[in-house]
Order: structure tokens, then sequence, then C-alpha cells
């Protein structure tokens, strides 16, 4: 079937109500249907191809982060930090012990403790240095490794014949992590979640991380620091536990004659404690009404 061709001085088709010689017959001008889809087209701008203009970007972005982003997050978190080392170092302090001894003693099992303790320490580390650059999600799977070593060392403490196993490569992690959760409670939960959202590449992954520079208001500065200083606050409590010989003075753990040890929290701890749940109270859950009763 062939077309009917519009005549010159009939009505354009398009409904513009002019001629169609005038409008769509029009070759050298735009008919009215493209001019009305055009006005209805976003304006995306001359499509460029932007090609970085260094081969340094990496480098530029690092150094960029390790002064401006660093200096910021030092002025809004200073508190929170100072708190955070002085935990920081009691642990790391423990551990530095504990291996000295374990090396005059030729003690294997707290060597094993001390070189574990140290790159959960340095994970730890990991995640602080992240944080503190600017990074929002990254560290959150520096302290899930740390978490896991964490485990490891509570297990061996409660098990030290899985200490073969383990040297082989051969110890299952279900039941390190099972083992840390008779101890801390709380283990098990934060673990998974870490795994599920962070390791997994889970909900946090599909947006765009915020700008570098932190704000006051920045919630998400304030979570990944209460992540922080409750994990190293566990760790000191651990290292305590594990190199509980090497310890001049306990603030965690007492030892009864059955060779049982008792959480009991020194007056120091104990103040410690109160200031860690004052500094991030809006991210801890309620107590149960009987508890605080």
């Amino acid at each position: 079937m062939t077309a009917k061709k519009i005549g010159r001085n009939e009505p354009c088709p398009c409904n513009s109500g002019k001629k169609y010689k005038l409008c769509c017959g029009n070759t050298g001008a735009p008919s009215a249907q493209s001019q009305r889809d055009a006005a209805t087209k976003p304006d995306l701008g001359p499509r460029v191809l932007i090609v970085p203009a260094s081969n340094e970007m990496l480098m530029n972005r690092v150094h960029r982060e390790a002064t401006n982003v660093a200096q910021g997050f030092d002025d809004l978190a200073r508190v929170h930090v100072q708190l955070i080392d002085r935990l920081y170092s009691s642990a790391a302090g423990i551990v530095m012990m504990g291996k000295q001894h374990a090396e005059f003693d030729h003690d294997d099992v707290r060597m094993t403790f001390a070189i574990l303790s140290s790159n959960v320490l340095k994970s730890f580390t990991a995640a602080f240095s992240l944080l503190r650059a600017g990074w929002r999600l990254q560290p959150f799977m520096c302290l899930r490794n740390a978490y896991e070593g964490l485990g490891v060392a509570i297990h061996l403490a409660q098990r030290p014949e899985d200490l073969v196993p383990y040297k082989n490569g051969d110890l299952d992690s279900t039941r390190t992590i099972s083992s840390a959760k008779n101890l801390l409670p709380f283990f098990g939960r934060v673990w998974g979640d870490f795994s599920q959202q962070f390791t997994h590449i889970g909900e946090p992954f599909r947006h765009i991380q915020l700008g570098n520079m932190y704000a006051k208001d920045e919630k998400d500065l304030w979570h990944a620091l209460f992540h922080l200083a409750f994990f190293i606050w566990f760790a000191f409590e651990v290292a305590e536990l594990v190199f509980y010989d090497s310890v001049p003075v306990h603030h965690f753990w007492e030892r009864g004659t059955d060779e049982k040890y008792t959480l009991r929290l020194s007056k120091e701890m104990q103040h410690e404690r109160r200031q860690l749940i004052e500094q991030y109270r809006q991210f801890l859950a309620p107590e149960p009404v009987a508890e605080r009763e």
C-alpha cells in the first residue's frame, strides 16, 4: 500500500497548525515535533570523555587524605581517640610482656597467642588508620578480620589441645566462633553482621560513600568509632586472660583456686567502661528494665 503524499499547502500532520511546506516539509528547518522532543529531553551537556590529567591519582588521593582529612578527624574525635589509645596501649603492653615471657620460658602456646594477638592488633590499627583517612566502609573489613583472630585466641586459651590443628591450618573456624560466643555473648552477632554486610558486599556497598571530610554530626564517623572502641576494650580483656600470668595488675579477671576465671572489673576499668558507654550511648541497645533495677 502506497502512503498518501502530503501536499505542500496542506495542514502539517504533526498538528502544529502550519502548512506542511512551512513545517515538517521544510527540510532546512527542524520540525515542530522535533522541536517538542528536544524541549522535553534533559540537557546532558557535551559528551566528552574525561581522561585523568595525572598518572598519580592514587598517591595524590592518599596524600590529600593523609593530611586534610586526618587533621579534621583528629580535631573532631580527639577525646574519643584518647580513650581508644589508652585501651590499645594497655592491650599491646600485655602482648609484648606475654611474648617476652613466652620466649624466655620456651612456651609454645603463649608464643602462639603472642603472634596471633599481635596480628589482631595490627588489623585493628589498619581499621583505625583507614577511618582516620576518611574511609567509612573499609575499616569494618579489617575489624572483621580482627574479630576472627580474637575468636581463635579465645578458643585456644580454653582448648590448648587444638594448637596443633591450628598450626596445621585444620582448625574449624565455626568452633572458634562458638568458643568466643560462650565467653563474650555479643561476639557471634557482631562477627556475623560484619561478615554479611562487609565481607560479602552487603547493603552498605550499594551506595556511594560520603565525601572524605568528616562532619561533626556525621553518624557514620561515630558509629565506626563505636565499633573500634568496643573491639579494643574486648581485645584488652582477652589479652589479660590469655597472658594472665604475665600481667602484674589484673583489671578484668580473677583466678580462683579451682583455676576458673571470674570477670571482675577493677575500679579503674569500671570508670573507663562508664566513659565508654557515655560516649557511645546512642549506639547501644537499651538495657532491660530488670537489669537496670
